[in-house]
């Protein structure tokens, strides 16, 4: 299965435009036969955290008919996508990854969230993991990376890969991608993640999304140019185990 990674940039507050951007990028991504097409951390907002506490506008909801494009997106490439949004879900604004496909959209709630995350979202509490094709997906989100309790969980969920939406800076890259690298072999499946292309929030951005397998570099963008990077994931019956512990 193919899987692309959208190294998009976020217009800040820009909440219709970016859904467009991202039908069009869904779009692009299925034409090269991308299946499953994975953006950035709050890619349909930018990562602004003051503007999404002020704005209620900005936080949506699995229903919301403004996100009709990326459902009509996917509909006719039939392609799922994984995009980044406030979100609520049981009362509380969370800072989610929404798996859109042609017929359902699902919510996925950072469980691990960072710095001033917590004075803005409710930390979600429970996995997800999402059938795509043949293959069964993980969502995370940004730091969930750094725990290697979800790491495990993804394996035990019995996932071929862990698909995250990040912010990662040029400071923070190096470490992300060795915790990629790391998670990779213990999922004994693929680990990738999406970032930003454009500064969002104050943060100035690496690009460089990527995945790994088994500790493997499989495809890296360049730098922090808008771009789609494609791999391949493997059907479930070629994957190696992964590394268990205790």
């Amino acid at each position: 299965m193919h899987v692309a990674l959208v190294q998009s940039a976020s217009v800040p507050g820009d909440l219709a435009g970016n859904v467009e951007r991202h039908a069009a990028w869904i779009g692009q991504a299925a034409a090269r036969g991308a299946r499953l097409v994975g953006y950035p951390e709050l890619s349909l907002t930018g990562y602004e955290l003051d503007r999404v506490a002020a704005d209620p506008a900005l936080t949506l909801t699995s229903d919301d008919p403004r996100l009709a494009p990326l459902r009509e997106a996917c509909a006719a490439t039939g392609a799922t996508a994984i995009v980044g949004a406030p979100t609520m879900l049981d009362g509380r604004r969370r800072l989610a990854a929404l798996v859109v496909d042609g017929e359902h959209i699902r919510v996925y709630a950072k469980r691990r969230l960072f710095g001033r995350e917590t004075d803005v979202f409710t930390p979600g509490t429970t996995p997800l993991v999402v059938s795509v094709g043949d293959s069964r997906i993980a969502v995370g989100v940004c730091a969930d990376l750094g725990s290697q309790e979800q790491v495990r969980e993804a394996a035990t969920l019995d996932a071929d890969a862990w698909l995250l939406g990040s912010l990662v800076s040029a400071e923070g890259y190096e470490l992300e991608a060795r915790q990629a690298a790391s998670a990779s072999t213990l999922l004994g499946g693929v680990v990738a993640f999406a970032n930003h292309a454009a500064p969002t929030g104050g943060w100035a951005p690496a690009g460089r999304s990527g995945a790994w397998d088994r500790g493997t570099l499989l495809a890296a963008a360049d730098g922090r140019d808008e771009t789609i990077v494609l791999f391949d994931l493997s059907a479930p019956a070629l994957r190696r185990p992964p590394v268990r512990h205790g």
